[in-house]
Order: structure tokens, then sequence, then C-alpha cells
């Protein structure tokens, strides 16, 4: 009864908006009077109290429904995840199945398959085994060939290195020739020759003496040859071809004097007195005047063009003794310093010191001997050629025999 009271007084506190203003002030009133009395204060505090109690009540409930609302939401998304895992387990189930068939059906193909190659071999055992013995006649011949081809494989590795220094003498002989005949270059092709003999001692081959002894000839010959350098015969002719425009011409000739008559003695005979006084008359005549008679005429002066064209009849000249000094044509370098020295002394100033000096140094060139006479063929060569030639078919018919 007093629960009743005191909600229904709590109920009467707590003001209603269906309500009109009017209860608010007997509320206001009630409460003046409830406070001018001790009994009115307890109650006002026991309401107080059950307004408290009932919003913590409210708070609890709604956390109670939330917590309860989380948790149905956690279930259910547990409860759907794992759904879904069992569908996806349920369909991979069921493809791993038909993997199993087909795998099964693969197997029982497979199986008939053996069957049948059993059968199949169990027809060919016999001609597999014939082969066999085939294989096993053909295998031990090929061993037995490539023992042999392995023994005749070392025999022609111990003789490469010889038949590789012979080659390289070769190929040293042939140079020389091309260095001795094409180019003139003895010495190159010295050279050459001494290196091929070192090869050829190299393979310490008692065989290849009379080779050796044919290189030896070679080598005496063209340490023979004639040791001019025809390349500082040519280089000196390059030099004096330049000093041409610098000889002075010579621009005015006169023929030479006719001698004149020569005066006898005077006679002691007195029948020759007339002839005696003529003498006398011309020794004095010709110690106050002198005549010098020439018999040819004097030719003008020597125009410009005339004079370019003498200087570049000797460079000319002068040209072709230096192309005949490479080559070593002797009898054209010879020719043509003979015909440069003719045009010195027809053309130019020879009392001129650059003229005689330019002659003395023609002379000096003139005087040295350029031929070479180099030999026709080394006699070398064709022999180191045949037995090189000799070795190499030798070794391609023992590997044909071989295979």
């Amino acid at each position: 009864m007093a629960t009743s009271d005191e909600s229904n007084s709590s109920s009467a506190l707590i003001p209603n908006p269906d309500t009109k203003s009017e209860p608010a002030f007997d509320v206001k009133d009630e409460r003046s009077t409830e406070d001018q009395s001790p009994a009115g204060s307890n109650v006002q505090q026991g309401k107080t109290k059950t307004g408290g109690l009932w919003f913590f009540t409210i708070i609890n409930f709604i956390v109670l429904v939330a917590i309860i609302a989380g948790g149905v939401w956690y279930y259910l998304n547990i409860w759907h995840a794992n759904n879904q895992q069992q569908a996806d387990a349920i369909a991979q189930v069921s493809q791993q199945q038909s993997i199993v068939d087909n795998l099964s059906a693969a197997q029982s193909g497979l199986n008939q398959k053996i069957t049948e190659a059993s059968n199949q071999n169990a027809n060919d055992r016999a001609a597999v085994e014939q082969a066999l013995a085939d294989s096993e006649a053909k295998i031990s011949a090929l061993e037995k060939q490539l023992a042999e081809s392995q023994l005749r494989l070392s025999e022609i590795g111990g003789r490469r290195p010889a038949d590789w220094l012979l080659a390289e003498a070769d190929y040293l002989v042939r140079m020389a020739g091309r260095k001795l005949w094409l180019e003139n270059d003895d010495r190159s092709a010295l050279m050459l020759l001494t290196a091929a003999d070192a090869r050829l001692a190299d393979l310490n081959d008692s065989s290849l003496l009379p080779i050796r002894a044919l290189l030896a000839e070679d080598i005496q010959t063209l340490q023979q040859l004639n040791p001019v350098s025809l390349t500082s015969v040519a280089l000196s002719l390059s030099g004096m071809i330049p000093q041409v425009d610098n000889l002075p011409i010579a621009t005015l000739k006169l023929p030479d004097l006719a001698e004149g008559e020569a005066i006898l003695p005077l006679t002691d005979s007195v029948s020759d007195w007339r002839e005696n006084l003529r003498r006398t008359w011309r020794a004095l005549v010709n110690d106050f005047i002198s005549v010098k008679n020439r018999e040819m005429p004097v030719e003008p002066l020597m125009s410009e063009q005339a004079q370019w064209l003498v200087r570049e009849q000797l460079s000319f000249t002068l040209l072709q003794a230096k192309t005949a000094a490479i080559q070593g044509e002797s009898t054209l370098y010879q020719q043509a310093l003979q015909r440069a020295l003719g045009l010195i002394v027809e053309n130019y100033e020879l009392t001129a010191v650059e003229v005689e000096q330019f002659s003395a140094a023609l002379q000096n060139l003139q005087q040295i001997n350029i031929e070479r006479n180099f030999p026709p063929q080394l006699r070398v060569q064709q022999p180191l050629t045949d037995r090189l030639n000799e070795r190499i078919n030798r070794l391609f018919s023992n590997e044909g025999s071989a295979l």
C-alpha cells in the first residue's frame, strides 16, 4: 500500500504534457504545504530516491539490450561465415570428387593400355632380344674402333706441334719470296729465311737436314747481294730535286775562240829580211792590239720560258733516276744521271760553286752500283712445300682409314 501511494505521489510530481496548466499551480501549493511539516519532507526524500533508482534501472536495461543485440549480431555473422565455409567445402568436395572420377577413368584406360602393351611386349620380346644381341655386337666393334681412333689421335696430337712448325716455316719462306721479288726488299727476305730456319731447328728432325741445307744456301745467296741501300740513294736524289731552281743558268753562250796563226821566230838568213820584217811587225802589233776570232755564231740570251724548260728537264731526269734506283734498274739509273750531267754542262754556269757541288754530287751517285742480281727462285721453297704436303696427305689418309 505504501508503494502504491509512493507511485501515485511520484506520478503526481511528474508533469503531464497532456494536462492543462492549472494543476501545476496545485502541485506548487501542495509542495508548499508539505514543506511546512516534517512528515512532508520525509515523503519528498523517498520520492527522490525512487526516481534515481528508476533512472539507473533504465540505463542498465538499455545496456543489456545493446549487449544482447551485439551478441545476436556476432552470432549471426559467425553463422553466416560457417554457412559460407560449409558451402565452399561442399563445392570443393564435389570438384575433388569429379577429379577423382576422371582419374579413375584415366586409370582404367591406362590399365587397359598396359594390358595391351604387355601383350605386345610378349609378342616382341624375341625380336627385342635379337636386336639387343646385334646392338651388343655393334657396340663391341665400335669400342674397338674407338680404341684405335684414340691411339691414332694421340699419335696425331704428338705430331701436331711439328706439323705447325713445318707449316710456319713454309709460310715464312713464301713471304720471303714475295718480299724479294715483289718489293725488292732483300733485308726483310733474309730475316724471314732466318726465322724459317729457326722453326726447322726447333723441330729437331734429322730428316729435315737436306731442307735446312738448301735454306742455308738461300740465306748465303741473299747475304752476298749488293749491300747498297736503294732507299738512301732515292732519298739523296729527292733532296737534290728542289735545289734545281737555285742553280744559275748560262743565259749567254759564246763560241770557242779560234786559234790564230802562230808567229814564227826570226831567221839568220839575210835573204829572209822581208819575212823577218813582217814577223817583227806582227809581233809589235799583237803587243798593242788583241784580236780574238770566233768561228761559231754567238747565240742570243735564253728566254724565261727556255730557262723554265731547262729546269723542268733536269728535275724530270733526276726523278727518273730516283724511280730507277727504287726499282733497282741499274741501266736506267746510269742513263738518267748521265743525261742530267749533260743538261748541266750544256745549260748551267759551270764556274758557279752551286753548279760544281751539284755536279760533284751527281758524279758520286753515278759511281754507286745499284745493280742487284736476285736469284730467280729460292731453292728451299719447293722441297719444303713437298714435305709439308706429304705430311698433310699422310695425316688425312690415316684419319680416313680410322673412320
